[in-house]
């Protein structure tokens, strides 16, 4: 009886496990990002849809022709920024959204520090960033708090560890995301000097293609014609806009540049002239107490010497008065607001800017209330 033959056991091979992470590299970026006609991207599931923000990886079509639209402040509120880094750039530590605009072309990149496609894409960023420095601005809008790919301190790290210079700050709010309808990170947009979308893309940019677009952005942005002279006007009285409290550091919308009245936060800045910028929010708060604030634009030392001794020579000045520079107005001019009044000034008219504490300080614009500022 021949022998029994055992039968052979054969094992399934078991698959290999997943590599944990993403294994990003230059090869993310060939093509300016685009692998045949896709991207790996973060998708964003929340863009369009409610506040509970999920997020996910997938392939996301690129855009054939990249798309454009209309003026970023008619497609986003003018919201606070604050900075994670850049304010040495932009002059201050909470900038306005809507002071990134109008001065020169803006390239908007959204973000966030868990989103790999981001991070490959960065030092590219920044090495072109370097070289328009000057022409173009970068500004990284972090998202990835809304998606949960990632806080506040994880992005801090994330831009030091990738050495990222250029201007960031995470997004105060999902209408960021819903005003631009971004579906998915890393996304561009290339904004004209004028606040105009000129393009737009979804994902990974490498040097040759970013390159390439500011190109494109820098032929497409208009150019300006130099802004007429300012003239001197006497007051002008403005309509009252509100005068309720907000939570402090939500953004209001004002009709006017500065403001004159509306909706403000519930503390207000002491008397004095400032160096740094303050925030509208803070400023309309003065003004309903019946102070006088001074908005000035001097990059002459002797302007602003000049200004300093004029309203060091009012004697109501110290109670009553708060200066801060204003880029958002002409260069070498200054501007005075009391409660639903405004006047314009072509520079530092001394004479000019007295009488007008005299008529409007303490009161005289009928505020709703009267408070000096020395106690603030």
């Amino acid at each position: 009886m021949p022998d029994k033959v055992k039968p052979t056991i054969r094992r399934k091979r078991q698959p290999k496990p997943p590599a944990r992470g993403f294994p990003w590299s230059s090869k993310w970026l060939i093509g300016g990002g685009v692998i045949g006609a896709i991207v790996l991207v973060v998708y964003l599931s929340f863009a369009l849809s409610g506040p509970e923000a999920k997020g996910r990886l997938a392939p996301v079509p690129v855009p054939s022709s990249p798309g454009t639209g209309g003026t970023v402040s008619s497609s986003l509120p003018n919201f606070s920024l604050a900075l994670y880094q850049g304010q040495e750039i932009l002059g201050s530590q909470q900038p306005r959204f809507h002071d990134l605009l109008g001065k020169q072309p803006l390239v908007l990149n959204f973000w966030a520090s868990n989103c790999p496609p981001c991070s490959a894409e960065m030092p590219e960023f920044e090495k072109v960033w370097r070289k328009y420095k000057g022409q173009v601005l970068f500004f990284g809008l972090d998202v990835g708090q809304f998606a949960g790919f990632g806080g506040p301190e994880d992005s801090r790290r994330t831009l030091r560890s990738l050495g990222i210079t250029y201007p960031a700050a995470p997004a105060p709010d999902i209408s960021a995301v819903r005003g631009l309808q971004v579906q998915a990170l890393p996304s561009t947009y290339f904004i004209t000097a004028d606040g105009v979308v000129y393009k737009s893309w979804v994902g990974t940019l490498n040097r040759e293609k970013l390159t390439d677009l500011i190109e494109e952005l820098l032929k497409a942005a208009p150019t300006s014609p130099a802004p007429a002279p300012a003239t001197a006007s006497g007051p002008v009285t403005y309509s009252i806009e509100g005068q309720t409290h907000v939570p402090v550091g939500q953004a209001v919308t004002y009709r006017t540049t500065p403001p004159t009245s509306g909706d403000h936060w519930p503390r207000w800045a002491p008397c004095g002239l400032y160096s740094e910028g303050l925030l509208d929010e803070l400023v309309v708060h003065n003004l309903e107490h019946g102070q006088v604030v001074v908005h000035y634009n001097l990059s002459d030392p002797a302007q602003s010497q000049q200004l300093r001794e004029v309203l060091y020579g009012i004697a109501g000045f110290k109670d009553w008065g708060v200066a801060r520079p204003y880029e958002r107005i002409p260069q070498g001019t200054v501007v005075l607001t009391a409660w639903g009044v405004m006047q314009r000034l072509p520079g530092v008219d001394g004479s000019a800017i007295k009488a007008f504490f005299n008529k409007y300080s303490q009161g005289g614009a009928s505020t709703p209330e009267v408070l000096p500022c020395s106690g603030a």
